[in-house]
């Protein structure tokens, strides 16, 4: 069971929201959780990402992703994850492949990890079922990525 609270504050021309997440993990009194702040750019979204990397708490982190990027009308995204961890299993990086191509079709995402830690694994699981989306660990070669070509290809819709 997730609970959401949501700050948002103006600062000059950006706005931020904060969100917290809360698991609770079963069989154990621990509470795992991931926050995320979302930051407006003039050409992209970024989301500051701290905590804990259950497969739970990425699902709600692509959904934020999608749910942000359509009210304020981006199609370019950064995520920095350079204050995370490993995920919880290994597999989870296909798990969340799967759902980041699920769910952010149309939009380029870019997400900054802790390099040691990088083994392209949920990248290429995403990228192999259509997702535009990069996992390195240098933020500039990220922004560079993200804004190297700002048209994505377009989804054929016909029936041919």
């Amino acid at each position: 069971m997730f609970q959401k609270q949501w700050s948002i504050t103006s600062h000059s021309n950006r706005r931020r929201i904060a969100a917290q997440f809360y698991s609770n993990v079963r069989q154990k009194e621990v509470v795992e959780s991931l926050h995320i702040e979302i930051q407006e750019e003039e050409q992209y979204l970024i989301a500051h990402v701290s905590g804990a990397l259950s497969l739970e708490n990425l699902k709600e982190l692509v959904d934020i992703v999608e749910t942000e990027s359509k009210k304020r009308g981006y199609d370019l995204f950064l995520v920095d994850m350079l204050r995370t961890g490993p995920p919880e299993k290994e597999m989870d990086r296909f798990y969340i492949g799967e759902y980041v191509a699920s769910k952010l079709r149309g939009l380029k995402v870019a997400a900054v990890y802790p390099q040691e830690l990088i083994n392209k694994f949920a990248e290429n699981t995403a990228v192999n079922r259509g997702a535009s989306l990069t996992v390195v660990g240098d933020r500039e070669q990220a922004i560079k990525w993200l804004l190297e070509s700002q048209s994505l290809p377009r989804q054929d819709t016909s029936d041919a």
